[in-house]
């Protein structure tokens, strides 16, 4: 059997098997785009077993995706296992946002704070160098 183009069956790795195998399997825990070959791997499914991460959606990480200020406050809230009860609201952009208490607790305790226009932005993209300043933070001087 041959297919369109230069490939025909037989020329696929084992990758390609593992990939269609974790999308069929829709009663798996597992990440689909996340095989036992992928780099990180064991990292992405420890944060997953301790509920530091849930994924993008049930069965999918996207492990080369961007992740947003409000992601990335979250997963941090989580590891760090804060109560993110009864806190103040820090920024008018954040009122009502689905991460707003972690955005907030994290203001609070001085780990992320907004840009000078006084907002937080929680859907723009974290840089490195926002990340970096939090590592900063929470390792002290």
């Amino acid at each position: 059997m041959k297919g369109c183009g230069s490939w025909s069956l037989g020329q696929e790795n084992a990758d390609t098997w593992e990939y269609y195998a974790n999308v069929l399997n829709k009663d798996s825990d597992e990440f689909y785009d996340v095989t036992e070959r992928h780099w990180a791997y064991d990292a992405i499914y420890y944060a997953k077993e301790k509920a530091w991460i849930q994924g993008r959606s049930e069965n999918r990480f996207e492990p080369n995706g961007e992740l947003t200020r409000a992601e990335f406050a979250t997963i941090l809230c989580r590891v760090l296992g804060y109560d993110l009860s009864g806190v103040s609201n820090y920024y008018s952009d954040v009122k009502g946002h689905w991460a707003s208490n972690s955005i907030n607790i994290l203001s609070q305790a001085k780990l992320m704070n907004g840009y000078e226009s006084g907002l937080f932005m929680p859907d723009k993209y974290i840089t490195r160098e926002e990340v970096a300043k939090v590592l900063y933070y929470l390792m002290g001087d």
